[in-house]
Parts: structure tokens; C-alpha cells; sequence
């Protein structure tokens, strides 16, 4: 994809590589990836890693991929995974592959909205950051919104601070999230869990002392799924 110029201003922005990962996903991963092709934001690099280990569903996915390259002239990068490696490790193989300057985070079954790279790589370069969040906004399976996350509690940009915040509030959300390649290689990546390994990764980023800032919009529709009860909620959580 070309650069995206603004022309007013004469920047030209970076480019942003946007890691899927993906597991036991059809309908929703879909939607997650168009959502990735219809942002604003030009200079774009979408990484799709497979975690299925698996002939039917690498097939499926495959379908998916090719569809949306062929409808859309869209390029996607699509890496299969040879084992079942969980989600932690999954975009950390995404984050080796990215070759663009910063990076952010897709769940397969969550959208972006059309302006989410664009506001969230403005709001960085602006402020320099090495790494940033945004609101969350919660829905569930029928699309009803359930939750806004604001962080209108961030008042002081300090490591102890930015700690306390996190130990309270949980700045997360891997959707939400943006880094600095070079920041995320520094820190080690995610670490090699699958409950909490969002949590994991902001604590080592406020702790690696990097320059942290927060942009109080949510361009994501993130969706917590009571039907099928997935690992975000209830007993399969706390197991």
C-alpha cells in the first residue's frame, strides 16, 4: 500500500502492521479482517497468523484469504502456524514478520472502526510515543453495547503511576493497544501465556520506561462472548 501524505501538515506517516491472530474462527475472523481493509489509513500492513494446526480449518481460512484478496486487490500476509502455539506466541511470530515501524493488534472475532489507524498513528507520532491505548468499548453477541472503558482516571504519566492505574484498572485490551516495533523487540513481546498475557505485556512496557500516552476515543468494537463462553468470561477464565 502507498504512504499516506497529509498534505496540510507534509508528514508522512508510517507504516502500521496490524497482527491478526486467529483460532477456530470463520464468520467473525472475516468481518475482523474487512474491517482491516476499509480503514483509512493507506501505508498498511495486515499479518494473519493461523494457530489452527489443523487441515479443515487452515482450508477455511484459506478460503477466507482468498476472498478477500481477490474482491478487495487487497494484500494480506498469511502465516500458518505447523503447531497449536497459543495466542501469546502467535503475535509474537506476527511481530517478527511485521515490517512496519509500529504495530497493533486485531482479536479475530473484534472489528476496527474505518478511522482507528489513522487516529491512533497521528495521536502517536504527535506525541512521539513508543506506545499507547485508547477506550474500550464492550459488546455482546447481539451487537448491544455493554461497557465503556474510559481512562479518564490516567492523570499522571509516571512509571509508578501508569502501575498503579494498570494494577486498578487493567489498561488493556490488545485491540486498543499500539507500539513501536523497535519498543515491543525491547520488551521481550508478549509473554509465553494465554489468560492475561495482554495485562503481562502493558506492565513490561510501563516498566521498560518507554513514553507512554493515551488517546480518550475508541475506534474498536470488541465482543465478549456469553453464549459460547469463550476464555474471556467465566469459569473458563478462572480455570
Amino acid at each position: 500500500m502507498n504512504s499516506t501524505i497529509q498534505k496540510d501538515l507534509l508528514i508522512v506517516y508510517p507504516k502500521v502492521s496490524v497482527i491478526v491472530a486467529t483460532y477456530r474462527r470463520k464468520e467473525s475472523l472475516e468481518k475482523a479482517l474487512l474491517s482491516l481493509v476499509n480503514q483509512s489509513y493507506d501505508n498498511l500492513e495486515i499479518i494473519l497468523v493461523d494457530d489452527n494446526a489443523d487441515d479443515i480449518w487452515n482450508s477455511n481460512v484459506t478460503r477466507i484469504v482468498e476472498k478477500i484478496k481477490m474482491e478487495d486487490n487487497v494484500d494480506i500476509l498469511y502465516i500458518q502456524n505447523k503447531c497449536n502455539n497459543g495466542s501469546a506466541e502467535t503475535r509474537n511470530i506476527g511481530i517478527k514478520y511485521a515490517t512496519g515501524e509500529y504495530i497493533t493488534f486485531l482479536d479475530d472475532d473484534d472489528i476496527y472502526l474505518r478511522d482507528k489507524v489513522r487516529n491512533q498513528i497521528e495521536h502517536m507520532v504527535a506525541n512521539k510515543s513508543d506506545y499507547s491505548i485508547t477506550d474500550l468499548w464492550l459488546y455482546d453477541e447481539n451487537d448491544r453495547l455493554i461497557e465503556k472503558r474510559l481512562r479518564n482516571y490516567i492523570k499522571d504519566l509516571s512509571v509508578e503511576n501508569l502501575l498503579k492505574y494498570h494494577l486498578l484498572y487493567h489498561m488493556t485490551g490488545t485491540d486498543v493497544m499500539m507500539f513501536k516495533k523497535s519498543y515491543l523487540l525491547d520488551i521481550g513481546m508478549f509473554s509465553p501465556i494465554n489468560v492475561g498475557d495482554e495485562f503481562y505485556l502493558m506492565q513490561k512496557a510501563i516498566e521498560g520506561k518507554g513514553c507512554f500516552s493515551y488517546l480518550p476515543i475508541c475506534d474498536v468494537k470488541a465482543y465478549i462472548h456469553f453464549e459460547t463462553n469463550g476464555l474471556s468470561i467465566g469459569d473458563s477464565k478462572i480455570k
